[in-house]
């Protein structure tokens, strides 16, 4: 983008963000080694963009960042207050970047909710377990 001389700053910085550039170049991208990472950024969704980092005329080679969003990180006051949605194609990208494997779960472990006796079961089961050695080693005068 390039401030006009006739523009505001104002006008400039709604210009940038609506994102009509003074500029724009279209390029034929070939030797793609994962075109599963490419399909993120031909959906609708907010996670992940690309960014021009560099282009060098003299090889033609065009180099891109792929930026995580700030809309994508949550703060939550507690764990259970939100959900996030991440699609499939973005799960892939993160996976492709960082080296990682996204775990896939069965459908019923998606729809389980919790439950507060199974966990105080599960809690007092290792409690009476270990009873024995807590009365070893914690003792009350």
């Amino acid at each position: 983008f390039d401030e006009r001389e006739d523009e505001t700053p104002k006008d400039f910085a709604h210009r940038q963000k609506t994102g009509k550039a003074d500029n724009v170049n279209w390029f034929h991208i070939k030797d793609i080694n994962n075109l599963e990472v490419f399909k993120a950024f031909g959906i609708k969704q907010k996670m992940l963009y690309l960014k021009l980092h560099k282009y060098y005329d003299f090889t033609g080679v065009l180099e891109l960042k792929i930026c995580i969003s700030s809309e994508s990180l949550v703060k939550l006051s507690h764990p259970s207050d939100f959900k996030v949605r991440v699609p499939v194609e973005v799960k892939n990208v993160l996976n492709f970047c960082f080296d990682t494997e996204t775990p896939t779960y069965e459908e019923e472990e998606k729809t389980l909710s919790h439950d507060i006796d199974k966990l105080y079961d599960a809690v007092k089961e290792f409690h009476d377990a270990t009873e024995d050695e807590r009365e070893e080693r914690v003792q009350i005068n």
